[in-house]
């Protein structure tokens, strides 16, 4: 009888350690990691963060441009409103009614032109981060682990052995993802 209940008291420790030590390994398992990406390096050295800083850059030139050659323009027009001998006080006062009309639409067409790059570049800051998020996915898809993924600026890391930065930056890189920039200009004539 003692033989029976040591063999009853051996053999349920054993399975309540074994149960407690495959909890133990599947809690393991089922672990949630906690990753950081810096959104900044990805930004900067991957080939689409660059290529929508050459376009931005572009874009802002030609801009540039543009209000020059408009403004250069408003200043001929300005001129030629402003003769050195005005003819009558009527004709004076309608040409620089005409220029102040010209002045105001430059000033519009200004803002507008602005407004409409800001929001191409917004629409591509905004493809670009859709795109990091399928390819900050797509990697731990492939690794298949719990992870939770937080900005490298956002978060106080002491190492970074939880830096999955060069690991997305490869994927993006290679995924051969393009955004171009297209500012949608309607309507803007002086």
């Amino acid at each position: 009888m003692i033989r029976f209940i040591f063999l009853f008291l051996l053999t349920f420790t054993s399975c309540n350690f074994l149960n407690a030590k495959t909890a133990y390994t599947s809690q393991q398992n089922n672990a949630v990691n906690i990753a950081i990406i810096d959104y900044d390096k990805i930004r900067k050295e991957s080939v689409l963060g660059k290529s929508i800083n050459e376009q931005a850059k572009q874009m802002m030139s030609n801009f540039n441009k543009t209000m020059s050659e408009l403004e250069a323009n408003l200043k001929r027009e300005q001129a030629a409103a402003n003769p050195k001998k005005p003819a009558t006080r009527e004709e004076y006062s309608e040409s620089m009614h005409k220029f102040e009309e010209k002045q105001d639409n430059f000033v519009r067409l200004s803002r507008k032109l602005r407004s409409v790059s800001r929001n191409a570049l917004q629409t591509a800051e905004y493809e670009f981060k859709r795109i990091l998020k399928e390819r900050i996915v797509q990697y731990l898809h492939a690794t298949k682990k719990n992870v939770i993924v937080f900005e490298k600026s956002n978060v106080i890391v002491a190492t970074n052995v939880l830096d999955i930065t060069d690991e997305v930056l490869n994927l993006l890189n290679n995924s051969g993802e393009t955004i171009i920039i297209q500012p949608e200009v309607k309507d803007v004539g002086f």
